[in-house]
Protein backbone atom coordinates (compact mmCIF):
# COMPACT_ATOMS: atom_id res chain seq x y z
CA UNK A 1 0.00 0.00 0.00
CA UNK A 2 1.41 2.98 -1.48
CA UNK A 3 1.49 6.84 0.48
CA UNK A 4 -1.12 8.08 -1.92
CA UNK A 5 -3.43 5.10 -1.35
CA UNK A 6 -3.16 5.48 2.46
CA UNK A 7 -4.22 9.07 2.58
CA UNK A 8 -7.15 8.63 0.14
CA UNK A 9 -8.33 5.62 2.80
CA UNK A 10 -7.29 7.85 6.18
CA UNK A 11 -9.44 10.95 4.68
CA UNK A 12 -12.10 8.91 3.74
CA UNK A 13 -11.89 7.14 7.58
CA UNK A 14 -11.65 10.38 9.63
CA UNK A 15 -15.21 10.97 9.56
CA UNK A 16 -16.79 7.31 10.65
CA UNK A 17 -13.30 7.03 13.19
CA UNK A 18 -14.00 10.12 15.13
CA UNK A 19 -17.41 9.19 14.74
CA UNK A 20 -15.95 5.59 16.75
CA UNK A 21 -14.85 7.48 19.18
CA UNK A 22 -17.56 9.79 20.38
CA UNK A 23 -19.60 6.35 20.88
CA UNK A 24 -21.80 6.95 18.04
CA UNK A 25 -22.55 4.77 15.28
CA UNK A 26 -19.52 2.48 16.13
CA UNK A 27 -20.40 -0.38 13.98
CA UNK A 28 -19.82 1.86 10.68
CA UNK A 29 -16.24 2.53 11.20
CA UNK A 30 -15.38 -1.21 12.22
CA UNK A 31 -17.56 -2.31 8.92
CA UNK A 32 -15.30 0.08 7.00
CA UNK A 33 -11.88 -0.83 7.93
CA UNK A 34 -12.78 -4.63 8.66
CA UNK A 35 -12.75 -4.50 4.11
CA UNK A 36 -9.53 -3.00 4.29
CA UNK A 37 -6.49 -5.19 4.20
CA UNK A 38 -3.89 -3.50 5.60
CA UNK A 39 -6.15 -1.86 8.54
CA UNK A 40 -3.12 -2.09 11.21
CA UNK A 41 -1.55 0.54 9.05
CA UNK A 42 -4.75 2.91 8.63
CA UNK A 43 -5.81 2.32 12.76
CA UNK A 44 -2.11 2.88 13.28
CA UNK A 45 -2.38 6.52 12.11
CA UNK A 46 -6.08 7.29 12.84
CA UNK A 47 -5.04 6.43 16.79
CA UNK A 48 -1.77 8.32 16.58
CA UNK A 49 -3.88 11.99 15.47
CA UNK A 50 -6.08 10.99 18.06
CA UNK A 51 -3.89 10.60 20.92
CA UNK A 52 -2.04 13.52 19.41
CA UNK A 53 -4.85 15.82 19.72
CA UNK A 54 -7.07 15.15 22.70
CA UNK A 55 -5.31 15.50 25.79
CA UNK A 56 -5.11 12.13 28.12
CA UNK A 57 -6.87 10.34 25.30
CA UNK A 58 -4.64 7.42 25.74
CA UNK A 59 -6.32 5.98 28.44
CA UNK A 60 -9.76 5.86 26.48
CA UNK A 61 -12.11 2.89 26.20
CA UNK A 62 -12.15 3.02 22.18
CA UNK A 63 -8.22 3.72 22.19
CA UNK A 64 -7.97 0.61 24.13
CA UNK A 65 -10.38 -1.37 22.51
CA UNK A 66 -9.41 -0.42 18.74
CA UNK A 67 -5.21 -1.08 19.53
CA UNK A 68 -5.43 -3.70 21.68
CA UNK A 69 -7.28 -5.39 18.57
CA UNK A 70 -6.07 -4.16 15.19
CA UNK A 71 -2.55 -3.62 16.92
CA UNK A 72 -1.30 -5.92 19.26
CA UNK A 73 -0.97 -9.07 16.86
CA UNK A 74 1.49 -6.80 14.22
CA UNK A 75 3.10 -5.05 16.94
CA UNK A 76 4.26 -8.62 18.38
CA UNK A 77 5.16 -9.54 14.91
CA UNK A 78 7.51 -6.52 14.46
CA UNK A 79 9.02 -6.69 18.11
CA UNK A 80 11.16 -10.21 16.75
CA UNK A 81 12.25 -8.87 14.01
CA UNK A 82 15.57 -7.56 13.33
CA UNK A 83 14.53 -4.10 12.39
CA UNK A 84 15.84 -1.61 15.18
CA UNK A 85 13.36 1.27 13.70
CA UNK A 86 10.49 -0.43 13.30
CA UNK A 87 10.80 -1.46 17.03
CA UNK A 88 11.88 2.01 18.44
CA UNK A 89 8.87 3.21 16.73
CA UNK A 90 6.62 0.58 17.71
CA UNK A 91 7.43 1.23 21.25
CA UNK A 92 6.34 4.54 21.34
CA UNK A 93 3.29 3.48 20.05
CA UNK A 94 2.67 0.80 22.46
CA UNK A 95 3.28 3.33 25.08
CA UNK A 96 1.23 6.09 23.21
CA UNK A 97 -1.67 3.61 23.38
CA UNK A 98 -1.46 1.98 26.67
CA UNK A 99 -1.63 -1.60 25.15
CA UNK A 100 -1.13 -3.64 28.38
CA UNK A 101 -1.40 -6.90 26.98
CA UNK A 102 2.00 -6.69 25.66
CA UNK A 103 3.26 -5.86 29.01
CA UNK A 104 4.53 -9.51 29.28
CA UNK A 105 6.33 -9.93 25.98
CA UNK A 106 8.29 -6.33 26.28
CA UNK A 107 8.94 -7.48 30.46
CA UNK A 108 10.77 -10.97 28.81
CA UNK A 109 12.81 -8.17 26.52
CA UNK A 110 14.18 -6.42 29.39
CA UNK A 111 15.08 -9.24 30.82
CA UNK A 112 17.45 -9.73 27.84
CA UNK A 113 18.74 -6.65 27.99
CA UNK A 114 22.86 -6.38 28.21
CA UNK A 115 23.30 -2.34 27.85
CA UNK A 116 21.64 0.56 28.40
CA UNK A 117 21.15 1.83 24.91
CA UNK A 118 18.36 4.01 23.05
CA UNK A 119 16.27 1.15 22.82
CA UNK A 120 16.57 0.24 26.43
CA UNK A 121 15.59 3.06 27.59
CA UNK A 122 12.87 3.57 25.55
CA UNK A 123 11.70 -0.04 26.68
CA UNK A 124 11.67 1.15 29.84
CA UNK A 125 9.57 4.20 29.47
CA UNK A 126 6.69 2.14 27.57
CA UNK A 127 6.92 -0.57 30.33
CA UNK A 128 6.26 2.26 32.91
CA UNK A 129 3.84 3.80 30.65
CA UNK A 130 1.86 0.71 31.34
CA UNK A 131 2.37 0.70 35.34
CA UNK A 132 5.20 -2.01 35.16
CA UNK A 133 6.91 -0.62 38.24
CA UNK A 134 9.17 -3.30 37.65
CA UNK A 135 11.44 -1.41 35.52
CA UNK A 136 13.17 0.49 38.95
CA UNK A 137 14.12 -2.31 40.38
CA UNK A 138 16.50 -3.56 36.63
CA UNK A 139 17.62 0.20 36.34
CA UNK A 140 19.39 -0.37 39.60
CA UNK A 141 21.69 -2.55 37.76
CA UNK A 142 23.13 0.58 36.06
CA UNK A 143 24.52 3.09 38.41
CA UNK A 144 25.14 5.15 36.21
CA UNK A 145 21.73 5.28 34.41
CA UNK A 146 20.57 9.06 33.23
CA UNK A 147 18.37 10.60 35.85
CA UNK A 148 16.06 11.57 33.27
CA UNK A 149 15.01 7.89 32.78
CA UNK A 150 14.18 7.91 36.42
CA UNK A 151 12.45 11.01 35.89
CA UNK A 152 10.69 9.28 32.91
CA UNK A 153 9.63 6.68 34.88
CA UNK A 154 7.94 7.90 37.72
CA UNK A 155 5.98 10.53 35.62
CA UNK A 156 4.26 7.76 33.43
CA UNK A 157 3.16 5.59 36.45
CA UNK A 158 -0.14 6.39 37.98
CA UNK A 159 0.19 9.26 40.57
CA UNK A 160 -0.51 6.42 43.13
CA UNK A 161 2.05 3.80 42.27
CA UNK A 162 4.53 6.89 41.32
CA UNK A 163 4.18 8.00 44.81
CA UNK A 164 4.26 4.66 46.73
CA UNK A 165 7.74 4.28 44.48
CA UNK A 166 9.26 7.10 45.70
CA UNK A 167 8.34 6.51 49.41
CA UNK A 168 10.31 3.09 48.60
CA UNK A 169 13.51 5.15 46.94
CA UNK A 170 13.84 7.95 49.94
CA UNK A 171 13.47 4.91 52.20
CA UNK A 172 16.85 3.29 51.08
CA UNK A 173 20.51 4.50 50.21
CA UNK A 174 20.98 3.67 46.42
CA UNK A 175 21.92 7.45 45.60
CA UNK A 176 20.71 7.37 41.90
CA UNK A 177 16.95 6.69 42.89
CA UNK A 178 16.71 8.93 46.01
CA UNK A 179 17.79 11.82 43.98
CA UNK A 180 15.50 10.99 41.13
CA UNK A 181 12.90 10.36 43.29
CA UNK A 182 13.84 13.84 45.31
CA UNK A 183 13.95 15.31 42.08
CA UNK A 184 10.78 14.16 40.72
CA UNK A 185 8.65 15.30 43.94
CA UNK A 186 10.11 18.90 42.78
CA UNK A 187 9.31 18.55 39.28
CA UNK A 188 6.02 17.05 39.95
CA UNK A 189 5.43 19.23 43.28
CA UNK A 190 4.09 16.87 45.48
CA UNK A 191 4.00 18.95 48.48
CA UNK A 192 3.15 15.79 50.50
CA UNK A 193 6.80 14.88 50.39
CA UNK A 194 8.62 17.88 51.21
CA UNK A 195 8.78 17.03 55.27
CA UNK A 196 11.07 13.68 53.46
CA UNK A 197 12.46 16.25 51.45
CA UNK A 198 13.58 18.76 54.29
CA UNK A 199 15.12 15.64 56.25
CA UNK A 200 17.13 14.34 53.33
CA UNK A 201 18.87 18.31 54.26
CA UNK A 202 20.97 16.31 56.74
CA UNK A 203 22.30 13.97 54.63
CA UNK A 204 25.71 13.40 54.63
CA UNK A 205 26.05 13.25 50.49
CA UNK A 206 26.04 16.80 48.93
CA UNK A 207 24.07 15.33 46.14
CA UNK A 208 21.27 14.48 48.22
CA UNK A 209 21.52 17.61 49.96
CA UNK A 210 21.76 19.59 46.90
CA UNK A 211 18.77 17.98 45.30
CA UNK A 212 17.29 18.32 48.50
CA UNK A 213 17.91 21.98 48.63
CA UNK A 214 16.53 22.51 44.63
CA UNK A 215 13.16 20.81 45.04
CA UNK A 216 12.86 22.91 47.95
CA UNK A 217 13.18 25.88 45.89
CA UNK A 218 10.54 24.69 43.28
CA UNK A 219 8.40 23.42 45.79
CA UNK A 220 8.44 27.13 47.31
CA UNK A 221 7.19 25.71 50.76
CA UNK A 222 9.11 24.16 54.04
CA UNK A 223 7.69 23.24 57.65
CA UNK A 224 11.11 24.45 59.07
CA UNK A 225 12.61 27.21 57.42
CA UNK A 226 15.18 27.31 59.98
CA UNK A 227 16.63 23.85 58.42
CA UNK A 228 18.31 26.94 55.55
CA UNK A 229 20.95 28.12 58.39
CA UNK A 230 23.98 26.44 57.79
CA UNK A 231 23.41 26.23 53.68
CA UNK A 232 24.07 30.36 53.79
CA UNK A 233 28.01 29.30 55.54
CA UNK A 234 28.25 25.97 52.88
CA UNK A 235 31.70 25.59 52.09
CA UNK A 236 29.74 24.20 48.93
CA UNK A 237 28.83 27.63 46.43
CA UNK A 238 25.58 24.90 45.38
CA UNK A 239 23.95 24.83 48.62
CA UNK A 240 24.63 28.32 49.50
CA UNK A 241 22.92 29.69 46.06
CA UNK A 242 19.92 27.20 46.65
CA UNK A 243 19.92 28.80 50.39
CA UNK A 244 19.39 32.14 48.63
CA UNK A 245 17.23 31.38 46.01
CA UNK A 246 14.45 29.35 49.03
CA UNK A 247 14.89 32.57 50.90
CA UNK A 248 13.80 34.44 48.90
CA UNK A 249 11.12 32.64 46.96
CA UNK A 250 9.36 32.16 50.31
CA UNK A 251 10.67 35.73 51.40
CA UNK A 252 12.23 34.95 54.12
CA UNK A 253 12.59 38.19 56.30
CA UNK A 254 14.99 36.51 58.94
CA UNK A 255 17.65 36.06 56.36
CA UNK A 256 18.00 38.86 54.98
CA UNK A 257 21.32 39.67 56.74
CA UNK A 258 22.19 36.93 55.23
CA UNK A 259 21.46 37.34 51.72
CA UNK A 260 23.07 41.07 52.37
CA UNK A 261 26.82 38.70 53.37
CA UNK A 262 26.20 36.58 50.17
CA UNK A 263 26.27 39.93 47.99
CA UNK A 264 29.68 39.51 48.45
CA UNK A 265 30.37 35.82 47.86
CA UNK A 266 33.46 34.92 45.70
CA UNK A 267 31.21 33.03 43.17
CA UNK A 268 29.19 34.88 40.62
CA UNK A 269 26.00 32.95 40.85
CA UNK A 270 25.63 33.03 44.39
CA UNK A 271 25.93 36.90 44.12
CA UNK A 272 23.23 36.80 41.47
CA UNK A 273 20.79 34.13 43.55
CA UNK A 274 20.99 37.03 46.40
CA UNK A 275 20.17 39.91 44.45
CA UNK A 276 17.36 37.81 43.11
CA UNK A 277 15.93 36.89 46.29
CA UNK A 278 15.81 40.34 47.40
CA UNK A 279 13.56 41.84 44.39
CA UNK A 280 10.81 39.31 45.90
CA UNK A 281 10.41 41.00 49.41
CA UNK A 282 8.70 44.20 49.25
CA UNK A 283 11.34 46.69 49.90
CA UNK A 284 14.00 44.46 48.19
CA UNK A 285 14.74 47.52 45.13
CA UNK A 286 14.80 49.67 48.40
CA UNK A 287 17.60 47.29 50.11
CA UNK A 288 19.27 46.77 46.39
CA UNK A 289 19.12 50.52 45.68
CA UNK A 290 20.90 51.09 49.47
CA UNK A 291 23.28 48.27 48.91
CA UNK A 292 24.27 49.79 44.99
CA UNK A 293 25.48 52.48 46.83
CA UNK A 294 26.85 51.68 50.42
CA UNK A 295 28.11 48.07 50.62
CA UNK A 296 31.36 47.57 51.42
CA UNK A 297 32.21 45.23 48.87
CA UNK A 298 32.53 46.48 45.10
CA UNK A 299 30.98 43.22 43.76
CA UNK A 300 28.13 43.18 45.89
CA UNK A 301 27.25 47.16 44.62
CA UNK A 302 28.03 45.84 41.28
CA UNK A 303 25.48 42.87 41.14
CA UNK A 304 22.53 45.11 43.27
CA UNK A 305 23.24 48.11 40.41
CA UNK A 306 22.72 45.10 37.83
CA UNK A 307 19.40 44.04 39.60
CA UNK A 308 17.99 47.29 39.92
CA UNK A 309 18.58 47.75 35.91
CA UNK A 310 16.85 44.62 35.13
CA UNK A 311 14.30 45.39 37.69
CA UNK A 312 13.41 48.84 35.50
CA UNK A 313 13.37 46.44 32.47
CA UNK A 314 17.00 47.61 31.22
CA UNK A 315 19.93 45.38 30.19
CA UNK A 316 22.84 44.12 33.57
Amino acid sequence: MDEKEINHLYNSLLDPFTSYMIGHDQHLFIDQIETIRHRSILVEKLLAYYVAVIKDSSFSQEVNVLSEKYLSGPYTAVLKKNNWAKRINTLHFIEDFKIQSLSTLLLERLCKVKKLDVEAQQLIRTLASLNETSVLDFLRKYPNAPMRLYLDSFSRLDRKLAEQEIEKALAENFIPIKLSAIAFIGTARLLSFRTHVEHELQNTTTEIRIQSLKTLFRLHYMDNPGALEPFFHSDNWAERMFAARIAGVMTLERFKPKLRHLLSDQVWWVRYSAAEAFSYFGDGELLLTYFSENHEDQFARDMAKQWIILKSGGQA
